[in-house]
């Protein structure tokens, strides 16, 4: 992995935002709690095939609330944790931990299949800190150049701890929201694209979506 990783700490703090959403990566924003605490994703990025050499991870790297790196073991004698899970993988979370040293981001997860479409979260001691979720994180893109092929890509998240002073505008809609995963895949059953339709309104009832390519 040849992500250069406090570039990319630097760039997102500067720069926050979802570079990825041209692969289907989207991010949830959570309310902060009753202290203005939350953890913030501020940059999801798609690594480019020198960077990625072949891989199929997801990284995972955070910072506190002045743009400092989150501390590490040993410096502390509990790693953070981030959780995770897939489409349709049913049951429980499961947690990585944050304990990697430079060059390496600080955790990773492998993507180790066509059907594991990833969701992340920050996990704050004892829960009391809501995180942003970013979801649809896969590795079943198009080849691209030397590194990222067709199973082969990869992706970076980054979280802040941010305290929030009331200003920030609602992430709530004004109306119950229904989200529906879609999924698209090739005659011979790899998937080739996802993505999601969001639904807002009062309406429980059930939905078709047809399309063809």
């Amino acid at each position: 992995m040849g992500l250069n990783v406090p570039e990319k700490r630097a760039h997102f703090l500067e720069n926050p935002g979802n570079e990825a959403a041209d692969y289907d990566v989207w991010v949830i924003r959570a309310s902060p709690n009753s202290e203005g605490q939350v953890w913030r994703c501020i940059g999801v990025y798609h690594l480019n095939g020198s960077e990625n050499g072949g891989n199929h991870h997801v990284y995972l790297d955070a910072l506190d609330k002045d743009g400092n790196a989150i501390p590490l073991p040993p410096e502390i004698p509990t790693p953070w944790m981030v959780g995770w899970t897939w489409l349709d993988k049913g049951g429980d979370h499961l947690m990585t931990p944050m304990e990697k040293q430079l060059p390496e981001p600080p955790g990773n997860i492998a993507i180790t299949s066509w059907g594991q479409i990833i969701d992340a979260w920050m996990l704050h001691p004892g829960n009391t800190v809501p995180s942003d979720v970013v979801k649809d994180l896969h590795f079943g893109h198009p080849d691209e150049e030397p590194g990222n092929t067709r199973g082969h890509h990869s992706m970076y998240c980054l979280w802040q701890l941010q305290v929030i002073d009331g200003t920030e505008p609602p992430t709530e809609p004004p109306f119950p929201e229904r989200v529906v995963s879609l999924q698209a895949y090739d005659e011979s059953g790899i998937l080739v694209r996802t993505g999601a339709l969001t639904l807002y309104g009062d309406s429980a009832g059930p939905i078709e979506i047809v399309g063809t390519n």
